[in-house]
């Protein structure tokens, strides 16, 4: 016992907290465990801790009773919420419960004084979470330390080395900005309900000088580099500059990501950033947004397929494909069901989609030349060519379980009724995902479709949230989630 508060088991007990598998959740009970996670970047005393998913609160209580000035328990699960109050009940103003998703949450308002990280991170959130602690624009970041369990996989995967078979783009983003390494190895026995593989404690100390680079730019390297580990950087890194890149980085095109080091993959985002602001070959982003035939179109987007990624990803932060893919995460709990990425264009929200967990991915486009440079990603269990202003597209009835469509319905290029063929090749229950430019969703034609079909009771709209869309160049834009009628 370390306070007053009853065991963990009766805790679990009393308030019917059986671990859900959706969320992630496997409860660590073992104290001597639970107090060597909570010391593992060394003494609490005067330190604020930030928590996620502390589940009944075995943790929480380790890390007040070691010290910690404060601790901010972040949990999605409201059934926890009154075993923390129990926990805060005992620890008068040294915790603060929020409730909500960690992933939409920007943990650095809970700063106060030094602060760390640590916790048994839920498993489905693990690496989304870890990734935006280790990309914020700010550095050194908010923490000092952090301390998280990942599973034992994920966690090779951040110390990894070049040539190690584990190396990747994690390995990249945690290795260039801290210094990573695995704490200690947990066994399965050890948590309640036990998970098939083994854990590890990893921690995280910030460099207070990484080399210089623009985080955007080497996250956009890193994943058209790792996205097809086994070809040439030559052939994977084409759809960003290719031969001239590797050139101006002084990087072979015959060598693969995982040969390269940190400061390589450095010396390419930045040279990347360069050749963008050289402006060099012509500009299409100007041009999109006006009116258009869709002929006019399909035209753009052939000329615009091999420099597409370079103006959009690189130099604008296309947001709108993460955004998408986060929508869609938080409303399909099962990775394994069969998206469908309509009109995918060079495959960034296919790749955003993958970031998300997803793994079973079609897409589909209405250029050819746009679906070349995606099959280069190897992202895509299968690419077809698909108009949708021409349906019947080249799928089943109710064939796919979630779709995706980022930037699809557009000023004169989709029309709305496209909806009834995409809901067509949709299982019923299944989630849809729409991102699209603002100014077209101010324009009403997509929304007035949108009621249309709700209150004919062929969908429900789960949700409309406004934010980035491309963000450098000022553009705002929506992600409605759908859900097509069981």
């Amino acid at each position: 016992m370390i306070d007053d508060i009853p065991p963990l088991r009766d805790v679990i007990s009393k308030y019917g907290l059986d671990a859900k598998k959706s969320l992630g959740q496997n409860f660590l009970l073992d104290f001597n465990i639970i107090q060597k996670i909570a010391l593992t970047s060394g003494p609490l005393d005067g330190i604020t801790v930030i928590e996620i998913g502390p589940g009944p609160g075995g943790l929480t209580r380790a890390l007040l009773a070691g010290g910690a000035k404060r601790v901010i328990a972040i949990e999605r699960d409201e059934r926890c919420l009154p075993a923390l109050a129990e926990i805060g009940d005992c620890y008068p103003d040294m915790l603060e419960v929020v409730h909500g998703d960690a992933l939409e949450i920007d943990c650095a308002q809970y700063c106060d004084g030094p602060t760390r990280i640590i916790a048994n991170l839920p498993y489905n959130v693990a690496t989304p979470l870890l990734t935006g602690w280790l990309t914020g624009e700010n550095w050194p970041p908010f923490y000092s330390a952090m301390s998280l369990m990942f599973q034992k996989e994920v966690a090779e995967r951040i110390v990894a080395k070049p040539g190690d078979k584990a190396y990747g783009r994690l390995a990249v983003l945690a290795g260039w900005r801290t210094d990573a390494q695995i704490a200690f190895n947990l066994d399965p026995q050890n948590f309640t309900p036990a998970p098939k593989v083994m854990s590890s404690v990893v921690t995280f100390t910030p460099k207070s000088s990484p080399l210089p680079a623009r985080v955007k730019s080497l996250e956009t390297i890193t994943k058209a580099a790792f996205g097809q580990r086994r070809k040439m950087l030559r052939q994977s890194l084409k759809s960003l500059g290719g031969a001239t890149l590797l050139e101006r980085a002084g990087i072979a095109g015959t060598r693969r990501a995982e040969e390269l080091d940190i400061e390589e993959f450095v010396n390419l985002a930045n040279e990347w950033d360069a050749m963008a602001k050289s402006k060099s070959g012509p500009r299409f982003l100007s041009n999109i947004y006006g009116g258009k035939k869709p002929s006019d179109t399909k035209e753009l987007y052939r000329d615009w397929a091999n420099s597409y990624d370079q103006e959009v990803e690189g130099e604008n932060d296309y947001a709108q494909p993460r955004r998408c893919a986060e929508a869609l995460s938080t409303v399909l709990d099962d990775r394994a069901g069969h998206i469908l990425d309509i009109g995918c264009g060079t495959g960034l929200s296919g790749l955003a989609l993958r970031e998300a967990g997803f793994a079973a991915i079609d897409g589909c486009d209405f250029s050819n030349e746009m679906l070349e440079v995606a099959s280069a990603k190897s992202v895509y269990q299968r690419l077809f060519f698909a108009d949708l202003n021409q349906p019947p597209i080249d799928a089943s009835n109710e064939q796919y379980d979630g779709a995706t469509a980022v930037g699809v319905f557009a000023f004169d290029h989709i029309s709305p009724d496209a909806l009834d063929e995409i809901l067509r090749i949709l299982k019923p229950g299944a989630p849809l995902v729409i991102g699209l430019n603002e100014k077209f969703y101010d324009k009403g034609t997509l929304e007035e479709k949108f009621n249309q079909l709700e209150l004919a009771g062929i969908v429900r709209i789960l949700s409309r949230e406004i934010g980035d869309h491309l963000p450098v160049a000022g553009i705002k834009g929506w992600t409605i989630t759908l859900r097509k009628s069981a």
